[in-house]
């Protein structure tokens, strides 16, 4: 069975913020509490010129609807393959884009043939 050792970095992913969310995750909902602030406030001001007060925070709430899903998709939830969370894997797969699928042309003095390895099993 094969296995491969894949590192985590245990000390970013420890609860310490309320006792279930790390600093990492902390941070990702810092980032889309600002987010989310600054956009429903835009979105706010200028629909209300051209609509009523209801009607601009219900096109709010359409609008921020994805700010959230984001944010718990990428902080929150693990890649089922590596078990790493979302942004992590990404991460990974962004930076490694190009290490995937580099072939080398190999030459004879780097191919073992069937022969090669039947006169080893008789030595």
């Amino acid at each position: 069975m094969r296995s491969a050792r894949l590192e985590q970095d245990m000390v970013s992913e420890q609860k310490n913020l309320l006792g279930f969310m790390s600093y990492r995750q902390g941070g990702y909902c810092f980032i889309g509490i600002v987010i989310l602030y600054n956009f429903a406030s835009f979105v706010f001001k200028t629909s209300s010129l051209f609509m009523g007060t209801i009607p601009s925070l219900l096109l709010c709430l359409i609008f921020s609807i994805p700010i959230p899903i984001i944010i718990v998709y990428l902080a929150f939830t693990r890649h089922s393959y590596t078990m790493y969370f979302r942004d992590k894997h990404f991460l990974l797969v962004f930076i490694n884009r190009h290490a995937f699928g580099q072939w080398r042309k190999g030459t004879n003095r780097n191919l073992v043939t069937l022969q090669d390895l039947r006169s080893d099993q008789i030595d």
